[in-house]
């Protein structure tokens, strides 16, 4: 069974990959110095290479501990590494690479960049950089090379904790620091590179010129482009929260799912040809081009670079006429991805990629065994559900940890619309490809469109149901610790019946003593906190789970899901205090407490315990006791 693959060893790759994973994670949170790691890797090695000449008894475990060692420090050592390079901010930027689409809005263009060198092993360790250009009709283009001299600055984490990371964000994808640019000067590529990144544009404009001929509606030819590249420049706010309650938000961002499509669709069209070792060195040949393609034209995302290892991986054993592991394979496009990039690690696609894949060939392949001779129709749903149900499993810890929300339709949501989007998919890929080649098939392009709105109105109906999504989640990191050891005892120890049962057992009694725990200081808490954001400062006031905030304008509603999902509050009410002068007074019992976000000529006389305000100066408009000078962006528990 697939599950029993786990304990054996014909799945080392795997193994080794969970082994650079620690590694990584113990490079990113502790400060060891590399020379001591360096030392442990020569020990190491040089036992490893005694040990195989000199075999002793248990040497096999002696050479898995040394094995796994090597694999940990390597880990560490790359991290180091690419930390190393990746922190620096004394150096003056000279010149970059434009590495994603830019990103137009009406004060400036986004885009990642990476710093150009002339030496082949920077490649992979070339700085990246958010930048930020003023200049609005600048016209740039994804590959294009910038003249530039800027110092670069740190990404400035959170200042407010419930407040969206965006320093975290940057660094899964690799990036620590940004630009801010008033104007840009391109410069001509002579590179060898130069008609890579020419070609990669071109079919980029090919592509949209293709979607806007054949959709008529512009919500239409945005969900094609989503589904197919993705593409989320013409996809709107409505559209993308209906995928996002209907559970199937990842049909909407290019995933392994895509690549497996069009692998599979590669191996048909070349199996009528024959299986002789020229059609098969053909096919490999083919299935490279065409996947490395796709992934470069898809943005280089996680989910698809795993996809396309694995794909690519399968394709090699077919060519050579090598049977291969599923899980072995999973293993060696997570070390492939790791080595080069190791802050993949903390990418929520290659996380969600990771686990969902790992879900289907463990948990799917121990329950398909149990309906393999059910008639076509029903082994085909029975398939479907259980593929859906374990993916989601293991995806679950997650996506609660990170979004805080739970779907609740998503097996009715998934079932019909996979279908719906495959099919979609290949008819938007068949009118893209006839399109390009001058042929104009109205019927062809009508049906299409059709599907691709079926698409979209299912969403929109599973969206629309009532309760169809719940949050927030209160979803802690014990808690995310304690799934994954749940998982790990199910999989690892299933068929020693006495420790699985005790270990699952002991977990679950952990669990719910630290949930119910947890819910008992949620019930009891009587927290006063004051926020203070600028004009939208206020402050929040939470009993039990009551909640009530009190500021001079209306909150957010995004930054009030966001209070809610960290405190673990179910509703928040709120309350506007108006006031004629820039700031509010609040009187709670015994206690007044006052707060000014500007400086004013003329303000009314007031008193107050306590004066909240970003100068000492503000008293003269207060009988305050005493002040409490803010930062810009911060929090005070006042009790």
């Amino acid at each position: 069974a697939a599950m029993e693959m786990l304990t054996r060893k014909h799945v080392p790759m795997l193994r080794y990959a969970i082994y650079m994973m620690a590694g990584i994670v113990i490079a990113q949170y502790t400060a060891i110095t590399s020379f001591v790691f360096i030392l442990f890797l020569s020990v190491c090695i040089c036992y490893l290479i005694y040990r195989i000449y000199k075999p002793v008894a248990y040497h096999q475990i002696y050479l898995a501990v040394c094995i796994a060692s090597i694999a940990v420090v390597l880990g560490i050592l790359r991290h180091t590494v690419w930390l190393r390079g990746n922190t620096e901010t004394h150096k003056e930027v000279r010149s970059l690479r434009i590495s994603n689409v830019p990103q137009h809005s009406y004060k400036s263009i986004r885009f990642e960049a990476e710093e150009v060198s002339s030496s082949f092993f920077h490649f992979f360790d070339a700085k990246r950089y958010i930048v930020s250009c003023r200049d609005t009709n600048a016209v740039l283009a994804f590959g294009d090379v910038l003249s530039v001299h800027a110092q670069p600055e740190r990404i400035p984490a959170a200042e407010l904790p419930f407040q969206f990371n965006y320093a975290s964000y940057a660094f899964s994808r690799g990036i620590t620091q940004r630009i801010t640019l008033c104007s840009v000067e391109k410069i001509c590529d002579s590179s060898s590179y130069a008609f890579f990144y020419a070609w990669i544009n071109h079919s980029r404009t090919h592509f949209k010129e293709a979607t806007a001929a054949i959709f008529i509606s512009t919500a239409a030819k945005g969900l094609a482009e989503s589904l197919l590249l993705g593409y989320k420049e013409d996809l709107d706010a409505s559209t993308k929260d209906a995928f996002q309650k209907s559970g199937v938000s990842h049909l909407l961002a290019v995933s392994g799912m895509h690549t497996a499509l069009i692998y599979e669709g590669i191996f048909l069209l070349f199996l009528p040809f024959g299986t002789s070792q020229k059609h098969r060195i053909v096919f490999l040949i083919t299935a490279l081009f065409v996947l490395c393609y796709f992934t470069v034209l898809s943005g280089c995302s996680a989910s698809v670079v795993r996809s396309s290892l694995m794909c690519g991986t399968f394709a090699i054993g077919y060519a050579f006429r090598k049977k291969g592991s599923g899980l072995n394979t999973l293993g060696t496009s997570m070390l492939i991805i790791l080595w080069l990039s190791p802050y993949q690690l903390w990418d929520l696609g290659f996380q969600l990629s990771v686990l969902a894949v790992f879900g289907i060939l463990t948990l799917h392949a121990s329950l398909s065994k149990r309906f393999e001779h059910q008639h076509a129709l029903p082994k085909y749903l029975l398939n479907a559900l259980s593929i859906t149900i374990c993916a989601q499993v293991m995806t679950l810890p997650v996506i609660l940890y990170h979004f805080h929300s739970f779907p609740v339709y998503f097996i009715a949501a998934n079932l019909l619309l996979i279908p719906i989007s495959t099919a979609a998919m290949f008819m938007t890929m068949f009118s893209i490809g006839i399109f390009g080649i001058g042929i104009h098939i109205p019927f062809v392009f009508q049906c299409t469109q059709w599907l691709i709105e079926l698409f979209e109105r299912c969403a929109m109906f599973f969206a629309a149901l009532p309760h169809s999504i719940i949050h927030p989640v209160s979803f802690s990191a014990v808690e995310y610790l304690l799934c994954a050891l749940l998982i790990a005892c199910f999989l690892f120890f299933h068929t020693q019946k006495k420790i699985y049962y005790l270990s699952i057992t002991i977990m679950c009694i952990g669990w719910s003593v630290y949930r119910l725990t947890e819910e008992y200081r949620s019930m009891s808490r009587t927290e006063e906190i004051f926020i203070s954001n600028g004009k939208k400062s206020g402050l929040l006031l939470m009993e039990g789970l009551r909640a009530e905030w009190y500021g001079q304008q209306e909150c957010n509603p995004r930054d009030l899901l966001q209070m809610q999902q960290y405190f673990n509050i179910p509703y928040i009410h709120t309350t506007i205090l108006p006031s004629a002068y820039k700031g509010m007074v609040w009187h709670s019992g015994q206690r007044s407490e006052a707060w000014m976000y500007a400086k004013i000529k003329l303000a009314p006389e007031y008193t107050a315990d306590h004066l909240f305000s970003y100068k000492v100066a503000d008293t003269i408009s207060f009988h305050a006791s005493k002040h409490v000078p803010l930062n810009v962006k911060s929090m005070l528990y006042l009790k």
